[in-house]
């Protein structure tokens, strides 16, 4: 089964599911912030309803198990890959961030969507009125915005790669020099390197 995972094909596979998760996963809860600014333009109970109950089939059906497969794949990933899990910035960055992204929307996002839908059943023409219903309106419009930034935050990270530890140090002047994806250990090597044939330059050119 581990041979199977650490095959190119197998690799591929995962890269491919991981980015199609993270799309529907983006596109989903962009999808919920759609309709939840169609809710500010209806005052009519049956459609409110309706746009707060197709917000609750997106979230089950589309984001949730889009978040479920990113986690899952990108722990393969990191399992059959050189990144590892702690071996790079980034990744720990994308690993904090993906699980924040999922402990919000399951213990509050959902919820709070649950709920809408409910008052908006019960009260139909009335929901606009309600105190209640307003109040986790607003708050489930800042928690999926912030919920968006964060995932293009993710993306643009697992785009970029920035590791933490290269920000800065003795090894700053190698960035330029090497690929992306060379390991830490590999770049400090080679910044003792050419520090030493530094030094070893200088030491023979001082009279």
């Amino acid at each position: 089964m581990m041979q199977l995972l650490y095959s190119r094909r197998a690799k591929l596979l995962l890269r491919t599911l991981h980015t199609f998760a993270s799309c529907a996963w983006v596109g989903g809860v962009s999808a919920v912030m759609i309709i939840l600014n169609n809710d500010r333009r209806t005052i009519n109970g049956d459609e409110l309803f309706a746009f707060n109950s197709a917000i609750t089939t997106i979230d089950d059906m589309l984001i949730g198990p889009a978040a479920a497969l990113s986690l899952l794949s990108g722990a393969l990933l990191c399992l059959t890959s050189k990144w590892g899990f702690f071996k790079h910035g980034w990744v720990i960055m994308k690993w904090i961030g993906t699980l924040v992204a999922i402990y919000v929307g399951i213990a509050y996002l959902n919820p709070w969507m649950r709920d809408l839908a409910h008052f908006s059943d019960i009260l139909r023409d009335d929901v606009t009125q309600s105190i209640d219903y307003q109040q986790l309106f607003h708050k489930g419009i800042v928690a999926v915005s912030l919920q968006i930034a964060a995932l293009v935050l993710l993306v643009i990270v697992s785009i970029f790669k920035p590791d933490l530890e290269l920000l800065t140090g003795e090894h700053d002047g190698l960035q330029h020099l090497v690929p992306l994806d060379t390991p830490p250990k590999a770049i400090r090597l080679r910044a003792r390197i050419a520090a030493n044939a530094r030094r070893s330059l200088d030491a023979n050119q001082s009279p």
